[in-house]
This record gives C-alpha cells, structure tokens and sequence, in this order.
C-alpha cells in the first residue's frame, strides 16, 4: 500500500465587526450568532513555484536550487511571509505555471500565521473598518520571502464597508489522499 500526499488549499473571507483576526473558534461562534458572515469560500492553486519550493524545503534547499528563477540562498527565502490582496476588473483564470501574485495590487495586510491543526497552516490578514472603504477584492495571493508567489485565488467578488473589517484566511492542508 502507498500513502498519497495531497496538498490543498482554500481562502476563506469573513466580514465582522471587529479590527482584529478572529481565531476559528471565535469565527464559527461570530457566524453562528450572526455577527459575523462569511462572504467567499473557495480552493486555492498552489501553484507549481509554490510546489517547487516544498520541495526545496524538504530538501533543507541543500546544493544550488532555484525556485521561480530565483536562487534559493537559504531555507528563509521559501517561508511564506507576504498576502497581496487586489481589485482587477477581469483577473485572468488562475493557472498553475503563474507567476504574478495579483494583477492589481492594493492592499498588503499583516499576516498572521496559526496552525489550526498538525498538518495545516493558516496564513490571515485582516482589512480594518478604517481601511480601503469602497473597494472591490477579487484576487487575493500569498508570496514566499524570495518574492515568488506560493498560491493564489481569484474570481471573487468582495466589497469592504467602513461598518465591517474583512478578514481573509488562507489556509493550506497537508493530508493522504
């Protein structure tokens, strides 16, 4: 018998009230109550720089390895460790061999990182009350140190009000398929 490894990915954004990242709990608690909603839920592509740097991480990025045509000089180059969030008009179909994070950029949250399980981790941002009113996201990526884009989701639709903070939850699940 051989285990299969699948990699998956999904983006979740959650209007609430609050100016901060709501833990899980604390989103399925404001959800259930009504306080809070969650306004997209999708998968992700993880796209094939994204795989090539796992690779490159297991490997501890031992020899000459280069992921997205860039050197990769240490291990901290494949940590993902940036969330752009853009408004395009028409964002193009995600594609695997992408290598732009979002065709228009305008908003780069905080990012926190949790791990909601062993074999997952949560990368969320958070677009306060006070922050871009008025704008439409609809693409949404996460990028590595080395400045090569790990994942990306578009094809949303999603308005921030000055009532509401928006809070996106990119998360990425190791599991045997």
């Amino acid at each position: 018998m051989h285990d299969t490894l699948a990699i998956r990915g999904r983006l979740r954004i959650i209007s609430h009230g609050e100016d901060r990242v709501l833990s899980p709990a604390e989103v399925e608690r404001e959800v259930f109550d009504g306080r809070a909603q969650v306004e997209y839920e999708n998968h992700n592509l993880i796209v094939n720089n994204g795989l090539a740097a796992i690779a490159k991480f297991l490997g501890g990025a031992a020899g000459s390895p280069t992921v997205g045509g860039l050197g990769v000089a240490s291990i901290a180059d494949l940590v993902v460790n940036r969330m752009e969030l853009g408004n395009a008009v028409s964002p193009p179909v995600v594609a695997a061999t992408d290598i732009v994070s979002v065709v228009s950029l305008v908003y780069v949250p905080q990012l926190l990182v949790g791990y909601p399980t062993a074999y997952s981790i949560r990368f969320s941002g958070i677009v306060r009350h006070s922050e871009m009113n008025g704008t439409t996201f609809t693409e949404e990526s996460l990028k590595m140190a080395n400045g090569v884009v790990f994942a990306k989701v578009n094809g949303f639709a999603v308005l921030k009000q000055a009532s509401e903070a928006k809070q996106f939850d990119h998360e990425i699940v190791l599991a045997r398929a």
